[in-house]
């Protein structure tokens, strides 16, 4: 009786049975399947034949680059959701990780600074743990040197990934993070006790 008027009056998890288990990871895999399908529809019907297209002025680059911004856009969001909704929720349900918030609500931000704080959690609890509190509290500089390490250390780790990915290197996305800094710089930082949590 103890148990139960325990369970009904304080927060607990729900645990999903294996059946349960089974069915989210299938559905996930099953979503990831089709926006793998759209994506490769999308390359091979809208964005290759732009690319493949020859550009003999200055006009065609600019209408390639406006051909190429939705279907582009459609291919980002594809693979946001297949990444951060269905491969993390996978990962959580093997792990059994309880804490699924892997991101917020980004599409709502009004700065640039709330949309990386806000588009994926995992990798800005990290960098605010482990780069910006620490250079701050250890190392003892400014919020605005502590923001410059926190983008600094994620265009290199961003930069390794993308040129191992595509096996080039080209610094374009270690210095478009790099620069975002400065606006970032514009808006408010955070304070190091608004972040801590008791």
């Amino acid at each position: 009786r103890s148990m139960r008027a325990a369970y009904l009056l304080e927060a607990t998890a729900v645990v999903l049975d294996a059946g349960n288990r089974k069915r989210v990871i299938m559905k996930c895999l099953l979503q990831i399947l089709l926006c793998s399908v759209l994506q490769y529809f999308i390359m091979f019907q809208f964005i290759l034949p732009i690319l493949s297209s020859p550009i003999d002025s200055v006009a065609d680059a600019v209408f390639s680059i406006v051909q190429l911004s939705i279907p582009s856009m459609i291919l980002w969001l594809l693979s946001f959701y297949a990444f951060f909704q269905c491969y993390l929720n996978i990962l959580a349900e093997f792990s059994h990780f309880a804490d699924r918030h892997f991101f917020s609500d980004w599409w709502n931000a009004s700065t640039l600074d709330s949309f990386w704080r806000k588009w994926n959690i995992p990798v800005h609890e990290w960098c605010l743990r482990h780069v910006y509190l620490e250079t701050m509290q250890a190392g003892g500089t400014s919020k605005h040197v502590a923001t410059f390490w926190v983008f600094f250390i994620s265009a290199i780790l961003h930069e390794y990934l993308f040129s191992v990915s595509f096996k080039f290197v080209r610094p374009w996305f270690f210095i478009a993070m790099v620069l975002q800094v400065r606006v970032c710089k514009q808006h408010a930082c955070p304070s190091p006790r608004s972040l801590t949590r008791a």
